[in-house]
């Protein structure tokens, strides 16, 4: 990877940055999308507000994850 000249960092590229992005986009959207849907579907046993709240907290989980986990791969310069 060469050296940015104004910086003295090392630069990912766009092929790295394109596929990184869709990586994130692909986990977020299973994370924050899918994964609540199936547990709203799937948890029958449960009340229609337990559903709705365990889905709520596994949302906001994946996210706060990924935002933590994001920040972990910038401060490492992998994305």
């Amino acid at each position: 990877m060469p050296d940015s000249p104004a910086t003295g960092t090392a630069e990912i590229g766009w092929g790295r940055a394109a596929i990184s992005a869709a990586a994130i986009l692909v986990v977020g959207f299973v994370g924050a999308v899918l994964l609540p849907s199936l547990v709203v579907t799937r948890l029958v046993g449960l009340s229609t507000t337990a559903r709705g709240l365990l889905a709520a907290a596994v949302c906001f989980t994946v996210v706060i994850v990924m935002a933590i986990g994001l920040r972990c791969l910038q401060a490492r310069r992998l994305i």
